[in-house]
């Protein structure tokens, strides 16, 4: 008889209780080979965010620069700091390494998960080198992001969730799991959507009256808030009291991310998302470029919708299978973890569609639970296709590393270190130099690289479009503000340097990024300027000034000078860049 029980315990376990020596060196290998694959590919920090956050954490006043949204984030990003002052190496490489480590780690533990509850070594390890390799996996470790700490806390989380079938993990295990989806939250502070998925499946599931389970499901839910509330009102006493608990705590999200979903129709919103949603998976940051130079974007919309709706119907289709729903139906029924699992990630894809859908790694923390949802179905069927399946995610996974590491080359022209060195040995005392916005221009990004400057007032950079247009002076024109500032710059002995892409009128179209079916985020306040006016405006205004060819450049983009009075200057005063070089 009690071999008998024993063969049924055995049965009940969704995985093996515990991992071998050879899962764990096989978990391991993976994980050394990620971590060689990133440290050698390793693309300079060129990200906005990643870059900034840096900044924020080695500031003078760095612990008020804690982003509501990611509220730990800065204190950790103070610690790297910290390190590597300690190491000698104050420079964003440290930051990176951390990431890189984290986004490993990350990828060991969540083998072990899929290990653990799946039973098959072929379908984690498959699992984990996809996982690794997504574009979005792939740039949040590598560019300095919360999420790899977020998703670490995600799988502590979905790893205190394991039990026998049909029951719901012991007290301790629930503590543990709320402790785990607190830290999340303080990294991510939408992961707290996840409380609600939990508070159901702790309802729904167990051999107690409904009256005890509702009791359960309330304290669980209860103590996970109150837990991330207590750290978000520290914060909020110790950096802005002034202001209201709701309004600081949700500040990031109203001012720089409000949701799209309200901002935009229903098509962009659907489009855009299923945009994101794939790019999250497979980079095709050179189809997305291809389609935007060669397409309206209506067209691009359109051709997203058709595949969206493909997505849709294939997922019907698949739920019209009587085997298929029998499938669902039991793993529902009989396992707690796949209906956390489940819901979780449409908790969370429904966040990312509502919010910013064409951010491809907003849709990160929702691939892990898909992942799990599919190993658990692909179980239930015996592992059915599985052969093709793990082929299917290797060609992917060998096609992601490969065009990541393309789309990396390309985007490292965001790196501004460059930049600023340049800006270092030719931009000295009062001289400045304009530019048109804070956009990529000549394979110069000027967003992130004004904003550095900005943090070390007086900056030498002068942005027309957001420094004079978006911010307008009441009592004169925009013209008149950058003709005194250039003056007032050549009064004090002072250059000023001028973008060659001022002359280029193509650099002038769409301002307000709004023909740009995947940009993030639009310019709604450049949508009025009419570019063609904007470009002979600029030129006629600085037609007024001799020009000449100087030594400074960021990029491929050149600069002329404009010289004080009384040095020499040519006497040809072109409207044309080109004109300086012959």
């Amino acid at each position: 008889m009690n071999a008998t029980r024993s063969e049924i315990g055995e049965r009940l376990q969704p995985g093996p209780a515990s991992l071998d020596l050879i899962d764990w060196i096989f978990g391991g290998a993976i994980t050394a080979g990620c971590l060689v694959t990133y440290l050698i590919l390793r693309p300079p920090l060129y990200d906005y965010d990643g870059y900034m956050y840096r900044l924020w954490a080695t500031a003078p006043e760095a612990w008020d620069n804690a982003n509501p949204h990611h509220v730990l984030w800065n204190v950790w990003q103070m610690a790297i700091a910290n390190l590597a002052y300690s190491l000698g190496h104050p420079t964003t490489v440290t930051f990176q390494i951390v990431g890189i480590l984290t986004g490993c780690a990350v990828l060991f533990f969540f083998y072990a998960f899929l290990r653990k509850t799946l039973d098959n070594r072929a379908f984690a390890g498959a699992g984990v080198l996809f996982l690794a390799f997504t574009p979005a996996f792939w740039f949040v470790t590598l560019q300095n992001h919360p999420y790899p700490l977020a998703l670490l806390f995600l799988v502590f989380y979905f790893l205190c969730w394991q039990s026998r079938e049909g029951s719901l993990p012991s007290t301790w295990r629930l503590v543990a799991a709320g402790a785990c989806l607190s830290a999340a939250s303080l990294f991510h502070q939408a992961l707290i959507l996840l409380i609600l998925p939990a508070a159901v499946v702790l309802v729904v599931y167990g051999k107690e009256d409904l009256r005890a389970r509702l009791l359960r499901s309330s304290l669980w839910s209860t103590a996970v808030c109150i837990s991330i509330l207590s750290v978000y009102v520290w914060f909020w006493q110790t950096i802005d009291p002034d202001d209201s608990l709701l309004r600081w705590s949700s500040s990031y999200a109203e001012e720089l991310h409000p949701p799209q979903i309200l901002q935009m129709g229903v098509l962009p919103v659907f489009a855009r998302a299923v945009a994101g949603f794939s790019g999250s998976l497979i980079q095709t940051a050179w189809l997305k470029a291809s389609l935007t130079e060669n397409l309206p974007k209506s067209e691009v919309f359109g051709l997203y919708s058709v595949l969206g709706l493909g997505l849709l119907g294939m997922t019907v289709f698949l739920f019209t299978r009587p085997s298929f729903r029998k499938c669902i139906f039991s793993l529902t029924r009989k396992r707690p973890l796949f209906a956390l699992a489940a819901f979780s990630t449409l908790a969370w894809w429904a966040f990312a569609f509502s919010w910013e859908g064409a951010t491809e790694h907003y849709w990160l923390p929702g691939t892990l639970p898909f992942l799990f949802c599919i190993g658990m179905i692909m179980k239930e069927q015996r592992w059915f296709g599985l052969s093709g399946f793990v082929i299917a995610l290797s060609v992917i996974s060998g096609w992601n590393l490969y065009a990541n590491h393309a789309f990396d080359k390309e985007a490292s022209v965001s790196f501004p270190d460059p930049g600023l060195r340049a800006i270092t040995q030719n931009v000295r005392g009062d001289d400045i130099f304009v530019v048109l916005n804070g956009a990529a221009h000549n394979d110069a990004d000027y967003g992130l690289l004004l904003d550095i400057l900005k943090m070390a007032p007086p900056t030498h950079g002068l942005s027309i479009a957001d420094d004079l247009i978006a911010q307008p002076n009441p009592s004169k024109g925009w013209q008149s503000v950058l003709k005194d500032r250039i003056d007032s710059v050549l009064a004090a002995g002072g250059k000023v340097y001028v973008a060659s892409h001022l002359f280029e009128q193509f650099e002038y179209v769409d301002l307000a990024q709004e023909n740009d079916p995947f940009a993030e985020q639009t310019n709604p306040q450049f949508s009025s300027i009419d570019p063609e006016d904007l470009y002979e405006e600029v030129t006629e205004l600085l037609s007024h000034y001799s020009m000449k060819r100087s030594n400074f450049s960021i990029g491929a983009d050149s600069y002329l000078v404009i010289e004080p009075r009384g040095r020499s200057q040519p006497k040809a005063t072109p409207h044309n860049p080109r004109d300086v070089k012959k």
